[in-house]
């Protein structure tokens, strides 16, 4: 797998960015039109995708997989490619995004909005309540 990435990243147009600071990804993210994101993890890893959580708040839809968490999770807010990944029905749902703008939008606003629950201060109000609520 890793020989096929290494020659995947000699491909004219791919550009390698190597190690990105944080700003610097965002500002790219926000200039993005579509967050590509095959996940066909080996085991299960995904448990919340950051990459994908981020994409949102940058207002960008991403086309992703039903890998681990990633169906449940984001459903709502980018689209989702069944596995066993269909390269052409990925390619496919990836065309049609771009082309329709009226679900490209709905999935920026909603993306937006689904970001905004994963901020920290307010997974911290949700913590803080359960633990309050357990007290004896």
């Amino acid at each position: 797998m890793c020989l096929r990435i290494l020659e995947g990243m000699k491909q004219e147009g791919v550009i390698d960015n190597g190690r990105t600071p944080q700003k610097e990804l965002a500002d790219i993210q926000m200039r993005s039109g579509i967050c590509l994101y095959p996940a066909d993890t080996v085991q299960p890893t995904e448990t919340g995708c950051i990459t994908l959580i981020e994409a949102s708040a940058a207002y960008t839809p991403a086309v992703t997989t039903n890998a681990d968490c990633l169906e449940d999770e984001f459903s709502e807010v980018h689209e989702i490619v069944p596995l066993p990944l269909d390269h052409d029905e990925y390619v496919d749902r990836i065309v049609e995004l771009s082309t329709n703008q009226d679900r490209y939008k709905e999935l920026q606003e909603k993306g937006r909005e689904f970001a905004k629950t994963r901020d920290w201060n307010v997974l911290a109000q949700r913590w803080i309540q359960t633990f309050e609520e357990e007290k004896p």
